[in-house]
């Protein structure tokens, strides 16, 4: 499976979405393979990002998550990136949970942080219930240990 996601998103089919972003982007992705609606067959969440060719800006996309229906993979929707104040955060996904859970660790932006430092940490666990993506567990915004 993870085979087939990397093909896809390096095909021309994929690139062709990209076309007529301004200014042009490459993508770069992790995923994550487990279970995450109990039904046996392996599902995938995928964090997408774009860097532009020029510059050091990233675009964070969410993460994009595929139901395997056990012949083909379906797009069960996309989880997007942590907000708070109106300041987008950065994601990281994580290894799936021993449930089944997509787990992202998330960074949060206070009003008078830098883009560099932001400095509050949290956390989301996501599940397809009823078809469904919904967030079943987590842990709020936190102001960061100092000794970190």
């Amino acid at each position: 499976m993870r085979r087939r996601l990397d093909e896809y998103m390096a095909s021309a089919e994929f690139r062709a979405l990209l076309q007529g972003q301004s200014p042009p982007t490459k993508p770069s992705w992790t995923i994550q393979i487990g279970d995450v609606d109990g039904d046996g067959h392996n599902d995938a969440a995928v964090e997408l990002t774009f860097v532009p060719e020029e510059g050091n800006a990233v675009w964070y996309m969410g993460v994009l998550v595929w139901r395997n229906d056990g012949q083909r993979l379906v797009n069960a929707g996309r989880i997007p990136p942590p907000s708070l104040n109106g300041r987008q955060g950065n994601p990281s996904l994580k290894p799936m949970s021993d449930d089944g859970h997509i787990v992202i660790e998330e960074e949060y932006y206070q009003e008078d942080d830098a883009r560099c430092c932001p400095s509050m940490e949290g956390s989301s666990e996501y599940s397809l219930v009823g078809g469904k993506l919904a967030r079943v567990d987590g842990t709020p915004p936190t102001v960061k240990d100092e000794g970190e």
